[in-house]
C-alpha cells in the first residue's frame, strides 16, 4: 500500500460523520449542477411539461440546486432516523432504499413531456446526486460506528 492511499485511508478514518455527510449533500448537489451545467452548454432545451395543455417548465440551474439539496438532506435525515430505531440493519436498509429512489425518480422525467436531449439529462442530473450522496454516506454511516 502506498503512503498516499494510507494517507487518504487515516483521512476519512478520521472525518467525523457529519462532516461525511455534509460532504455528501454538498457533493451530490454540484455533481448534479455540473451535469445540468454540461446538458445545457451542449444544447439540451431541459424543459418539461408535467401534463397536457401545461406550460413548459424550464429545469434550471435553482431547481437543480434545490431539489438535489432537499434529496440529499432527506436522506441524511432518513439514514439518521434508521440509525437510531434500527442500527444493526440501518445502513443495509437505507441502501436499499436509497437506491430505489434514485432509480425510480427517473422514470418521471422519461414519462413527462420533453425533448430527447431532457430525457438523457435529467436522468443523469438525478444518478449523479445518487452516485455521490450514496457511497458517501455510506460511508458515514460506518464511521460512525
Amino acid at each position: 500500500m502506498s503512503s498516499g492511499t494510507r494517507a487518504a485511508q487515516s483521512s476519512t478514518a478520521t472525518t467525523s460523520p457529519v462532516r461525511l455527510r455534509a460532504i455528501a449533500v454538498v457533493g451530490g448537489t454540484v455533481a448534479a449542477l455540473v451535469v445540468w451545467g454540461i446538458g445545457k452548454a451542449s444544447g439540451a432545451e431541459l424543459e418539461v411539461i408535467q401534463a397536457k395543455g401545461d406550460p413548459a417548465m424550464e429545469v434550471g440551474f435553482a431547481a437543480v440546486t434545490a431539489a438535489a439539496l432537499f434529496t440529499s438532506l432527506i436522506g441524511w435525515g432518513v439514514l439518521a432516523l434508521l440509525e437510531k430505531f434500527a442500527p444493526a440493519k440501518s445502513v443495509l436498509i437505507w441502501t436499499v432504499l436509497a437506491s430505489a429512489v434514485a432509480v425510480l425518480s427517473i422514470f418521471p422525467v422519461l414519462s413527462a413531456e420533453a425533448s430527447d436531449g431532457t430525457k438523457a439529462v435529467l436522468p443523469l442530473v438525478h444518478l449523479a446526486v445518487a452516485a455521490v450522496v450514496i457511497p458517501l454516506m455510506r460511508r458515514s454511516a460506518a464511521s460512525s460506528r
